[in-house]
């Protein structure tokens, strides 16, 4: 289907999920990121590639996902969780509380925010 069509997003979404259900995260991330150019401002595709990013521990390119997300959608509790996570994984304290106070100001009842 997508050598007939090459710029048909959802062929490329459903590929891309497909792939990363099989765990085959590298052809998600190619999928994804073929989506996210005809789709720039659709937040679910930076968040299935980051979480394709993170499974193969690039937590780089994760960080850079749930950022882009955060920057479309400002108010994204999971972007901001899933960015702080990372961040507190990789040693970045302040980064990570700086994401969960965020979290806390959006919405003072998301009680993950107070654990992390």
């Amino acid at each position: 289907m997508i050598k007939n069509k090459p710029n048909d997003a959802d062929a490329y979404f459903q590929r891309g999920n497909a792939h990363a259900a099989l765990e085959n995260y590298q052809e998600a991330i190619e999928d994804f990121t073929e989506v996210i150019k005809i789709n720039p401002d659709e937040t679910v595709l930076y968040f299935n590639r980051g979480d394709a990013r993170l499974a193969i521990q690039d937590y780089q390119g994760a960080v850079a996902d749930y950022t882009q997300i955060i920057n479309i959608e400002a108010t994204c509790i999971e972007a901001y969780f899933k960015r702080g996570g990372i961040r507190n994984q990789q040693g970045d304290k302040r980064g990570a509380i700086t994401d969960y106070s965020q979290i806390i100001k959006i919405n003072p009842d998301y009680a993950d925010a107070y654990v992390k």
